[in-house]
């Protein structure tokens, strides 16, 4: 899934934290940068190796940047979005060679005023992918997202790495 808001210069927020984190230590950190930015609620899933935090607020790149330099998300997701071709930040939301897919968790409520426009197209996605059911106060109202399918280096299946490369599934 990216963050991209579909015909825009706009984001959403995806962090992807790798490793163990503690969840107190993780709503914490989300709860002091809904406080400093202003955010709405992240919806946060684990994944085999970590979790992953959303907010569905509408950001331009550098506040969408500020807000994912300013968390303890991994480095090479932070500087994402300067090197794929996509020029975007990705997060999984399939299964990944022998990972399964995320799981939805738990949501952080914001206690802040949200005064930005939220992305509805992606609060139908995780709501059909995760049953999540996303709090929207200022909802869009548009219905198209972005998903982009990219090979990793880690946990990836070879021959149907090799088969996708051959059919052009990532040309």
């Amino acid at each position: 899934m990216s963050a991209r808001v579909c015909h825009s210069v706009q984001f959403i927020v995806l962090l992807d934290y790798d490793g163990d984190i503690d969840d107190e230590r993780l709503k914490d950190e989300l709860r002091a940068l809904q406080d400093i930015f202003g955010l709405g609620d992240f919806i946060v899933l684990s994944t085999s190796c970590g979790k992953h935090a959303i907010c569905l607020d509408k950001l331009l790149a550098g506040e969408a940047m500020d807000v994912v330099y300013a968390s303890t998300c991994d480095d090479q997701f932070k500087k994402g979005i300067r090197w794929n071709k996509h020029r975007t930040w990705i997060l999984r939301t399939t299964p990944k060679g022998n990972s399964p897919a995320p799981k939805y968790l738990y949501t952080v409520e914001s206690s802040s005023k949200n005064e930005h426009q939220q992305s509805q197209a992606h609060a139908i996605y995780l709501n059909q992918v995760y049953g999540v059911n996303a709090k929207l106060t200022k909802p869009d109202g548009l219905d198209e997202i972005e998903l982009i399918n990219y090979p990793t280096a880690h946990n990836v299946n070879v021959k149907d790495l090799v088969a996708d490369v051959k059919t052009g599934k990532y040309n």
